[in-house]
């Protein structure tokens, strides 16, 4: 029988699961610590953002946990603006939707779909995650998907993940992706819009180095056989993993019913008249406040038009719309839906971090 060195070293070494979302000029942290698969303790810590830098209070108590085990291990939230989902299983398929030379592409195991990610982005998150000693970069999309797990696998619906400068669309069915979005809004018009493809190339050879939240090479989706080593190495191993204070980097179409008689959800179609009417209802938010509520409802109405009458994707109706937010309230974003499209709104409260420390802590035990 193999001597199995992790299992003996989990019994002395808690494990250590941090979510950590960047948000505006917030990190907000949330921390479990398990010992023999039952949890121990939680930390959670909001820290202020210098610039959009970490400040030496930050880097303090991420060290301060990560040097209570040598099994620590950090998921950070995707934040790439360039980024997005297919659904589709393989490379070859991805490019029927997609030109995606420099993008990084992202498939768990147990899902039939893509997330992707521009390389030249990743990269840019990667230089400011330096020094932080990040394990996982998670996809909003997977996030969306483990918040509702108890609904994508049900009928047809519209899943919404309101970050308030992001907005991240699903659309499943039964468990399966058929299409996917990301938005994000920009508050300066001076900063750069990073496109896919745009500086990739000098940044290509870098970012195959980058670990990634549930990244795998898909021109060889074969599992690899476990690598077995010897016990005298293991124990040395070991010795260097307490030296060190952390572990190795892990890394169809039905035809839509009445489609003919349906009206196109094009800008056309939508009634400007509704943000008078929501400012009505709310006069102390502001024209300012309906009118980018308005405009997030514009860019999912788009994509809605796209996923009924563009062939590539495996339309059916929806009639419900889910949305995990992160923002105190999105009354008019949910008065636009509800009174345009014709749906049920659902709203839940969402903490990401939350969501974020789940997700880093399934990956890593489904890894090992």
């Amino acid at each position: 029988m193999k001597f199995n060195l992790r299992q003996w070293a989990s019994s002395f070494y808690p494990r250590i699961y941090i979510g950590m979302y960047l948000h505006e000029e917030i990190c907000d942290i949330s921390v479990d610590f398990e010992k023999n698969g039952i949890l121990k303790k939680h930390i959670r810590k909001e820290f202020e953002l210098e610039d959009g830098e970490f400040t030496p209070e930050i880097e303090e108590f991420l060290n301060s946990v990560s040097d209570e085990s040598v099994f620590c291990y950090t998921g950070v939230l995707n934040s790439a603006a360039a980024q997005g989902a297919l659904p589709v299983s393989t490379i070859n398929e991805a490019l029927e939707f997609e030109d995606l030379s420099s993008a990084n592409l992202i498939k768990r195991e147990d899902e039939n779909w893509l997330a992707y990610t521009s390389n030249f982005e990743l990269m840019q998150l990667q230089k400011k995650l330096d020094g932080i000693g990040v394990d996982l970069i998670i996809s909003p999309f997977f996030v969306l998907t483990n918040f509702f797990s108890d609904k994508v696998n049900d009928k047809c619906a519209m899943y919404l993940l309101n970050q308030g400068d992001s907005l991240t669309m699903g659309i499943f069915e039964g468990g399966s992706l058929l299409y996917g979005n990301h938005f994000t809004f920009r508050e300066s018009e001076e900063e750069e819009e990073v496109q896919l493809g745009e500086d990739d190339a000098m940044l290509q050879e870098d970012a195959d180095e980058l670990d990634l939240s549930m990244d795998i090479d898909l021109e060889s989706l074969d599992d690899e056989p476990e690598e077995e080593i010897d016990d005298d190495d293991e124990l040395e191993g070991l010795d260097e993993l307490e030296d060190l204070g952390e572990l190795d980097d892990l890394q169809e179409l039905d035809d839509l019913d009445g489609m003919d008689e349906m009206e196109e959800f094009s800008e056309e179609t939508v009634s400007v008249a509704n943000v008078a009417a929501v400012e009505e209802e709310n006069p102390e938010a502001g024209l300012e406040g309906a009118d980018i509520e308005f405009k997030r409802f514009e860019l999912v109405s788009k994509s809605l038009n796209t996923f009924y009458h563009d062939n590539r994707y495996k339309s059916d109706f929806i009639e419900e719309i889910y949305i995990a937010d992160s923002t105190p309230e999105c009354n008019d974003f949910i008065h636009f839906l509800e009174e345009e499209l014709f749906v049920t709104v659902n709203r839940r409260s969402v903490d990401i971090a939350e969501v974020l420390t789940l997700l880093s802590k399934k990956e890593i035990v489904n890894a090992v």
